[in-house]
């Protein structure tokens, strides 16, 4: 059988696939190391209250990186309505907020130095400041080339496949911009010297409980749409959450259930996060850390 179309040219969605497969993996290095510290944080039976506060220019990059989610979101809407021009600039904008922000997380590495908490400190403040931001700025810098291949490709001309290169940088960015929120909370805790172990166990306490009930609310659903649809045996084992879930991926179009696999497994990713941080605080003895 001949082969139609270029020789390079891969099934739409591959892009978007491998995507998902490494923002998988990059939510699972930032998850684990987020879970790390909270767990140690929690264990602390003291926390050094003279470490120096955070650097005021965090909530600049804050302010950046959101920008840089609104632009990159633009720059969609912009292709699809056919407005090339627009779009370019709009990518260009985007890499442009991108360097504004590794800048900005450049000075506030600065201003920790000169409040005397250099990189090489052996506090725990430090090392969780420095390695975050350093790997959430790394994976920026990652995204500037791959904004600036795609910036490339529109400039070109080339229409194969660039609706989904550019959805496909947005999405970068957009979960850059998610983890980054996290990471600031984060930081926060770090430099709350007074939040204490029982603090920790009830925040995470109501997160767990927060994250259950959307777990509860998919698997309702899923339940629901496998009885309604005549899916009478399957809806019987799903009792069970796990069998649900199975379902509800297996059957999606069926069950009229499009995304709600996926909407579930985050919010049980979520769930798991925030419950075993919890049994980590709780389930180990204390430790001094300074």
């Amino acid at each position: 059988m001949m082969r139609t179309g270029p020789a390079h040219q891969l099934p739409p969605g591959t892009g978007a696939f491998g995507l998902a497969i490494f923002l998988g993996s990059l939510g699972t290095l930032f998850a684990g190391s987020l879970a790390a510290f909270w767990v140690v944080r929690g264990r602390a039976e003291s926390w050094a209250e003279d470490l120096p506060s955070l650097p005021q220019g965090l909530w600049i990059s804050t302010a950046v990186l959101m920008l840089l989610s609104w632009v990159a979101q633009r720059s969609v809407v912009r292709l699809r309505a056919g407005n090339r021009v627009e779009t370019l600039k709009l990518l260009w904008a985007a890499v442009a907020l991108a360097l504004v922000f590794v800048v900005v997380q450049w000075l506030n590495w600065q201003a920790l130095i000169r409040d005397q908490l250099p990189p090489t400190s052996s506090t725990l403040y430090a090392f969780t400041f420095y390695l975050l931001t350093g790997l959430h700025a790394l994976h920026v810098l990652g995204g500037v080339v791959y904004s600036g291949l795609v910036c490339r490709r529109i400039r070109k001309g080339s229409t194969l496949g660039e609706g989904e290169a550019v959805a496909n940088q947005a999405n970068y960015w957009h979960f850059l911009g998610v983890v980054w929120v996290f990471l600031l909370a984060t930081l926060l805790g770090a430099a709350t010297p007074t939040l204490d172990r029982e603090g920790i166990a009830r925040l995470f306490t109501g997160l767990t409980l927060a994250a259950a009930v959307p777990n509860i609310w998919y698997w309702w659903k899923t339940l629901r749409a496998l009885f309604q649809r005549g899916f009478f045996m399957q809806g019987v084992v799903s009792i069970f959450p796990v069998m649900a879930y199975l379902f509800a991926w297996m059957r999606a179009p069926e069950l009229g259930l499009r995304g709600v696999a996926l909407r579930w497994f985050l919010s049980f990713a979520a769930l798991l996060f925030c419950l075993s941080i919890r049994l980590g605080v709780v389930g180990f003895e204390n430790q001094v850390w300074s």
